[in-house]
């Protein structure tokens, strides 16, 4: 209740620059509408749903039931407690592979993503993807994985990217300003939008 959201929002942070330039690359022609329903209302709806649904359960647990997951979740087991809240809710044989696949997913999708990101963040015009950089890129990040892997320690990497996110936070106001002027530049004026007298 203490840490977890600044950890959440500083998280979210750090990986701004990487999705924004992921979003960016794949909503390119749609319209500003097509693109906040599709990557900000829909995303947001599901992370409601999901935070309601799980943190709701678990209230409940500790509330009116054993206390179990609570339990867990305090020795630092999420992994445990996330399956352990799996096996109380109906469906389990299923939901519990299913957890695995998506994760699975959900790994190869941000790491390809951010490896794109980064391709075309280093490449010489930062406009387009340097698939060359993103190869360097992913392998790297795949060392830092199996750093982690096998030594266990996940806290040092959470530790430099909440660290890493606090300057972007005053970056993205910068972003907030620039995104604000583009999109007055982008409105067409009243003399332009007249049909011209011949």
């Amino acid at each position: 209740m203490v840490w977890y959201p600044m950890a959440y929002w500083v998280w979210w942070v750090t990986w701004a620059p990487f999705v924004g330039v992921f979003l960016a690359k794949i909503s390119k022609g749609r319209t500003l509408r097509e693109f906040i329903f599709a990557s900000i209302l829909v995303p947001v709806g599901f992370l409601v749903i999901w935070f309601s649904v799980f943190s709701g359960f678990s209230l409940l647990d500790t509330v009116e039931g054993t206390g179990r997951l609570a339990e867990i979740a305090n020795k630092g087991d999420y992994e445990g407690t996330f399956y352990y809240l799996l096996n109380m809710l109906p469906l389990s044989g299923f939901t519990k592979p299913l957890t695995v696949v998506l994760f699975l997913g959900f790994v190869v999708t941000t790491v390809t993503s951010a490896a794109i990101s980064l391709g075309i963040m280093t490449s010489s015009d930062g406009r387009r993807e340097n698939k060359f950089r993103a190869v360097v890129w992913s392998v790297l990040m795949t060392l830092i994985g199996y750093a982690v892997i096998f030594t266990g320690k996940m806290e040092g990497i959470k530790a430099v990217g909440s660290f890493s996110g606090f300057p972007f936070v005053f970056i993205m106001y910068l972003w907030f300003a620039a995104l604000w002027r583009q999109l007055n530049r982008d409105v067409p004026r009243p003399a332009e939008t007249a049909p011209k007298e011949e």
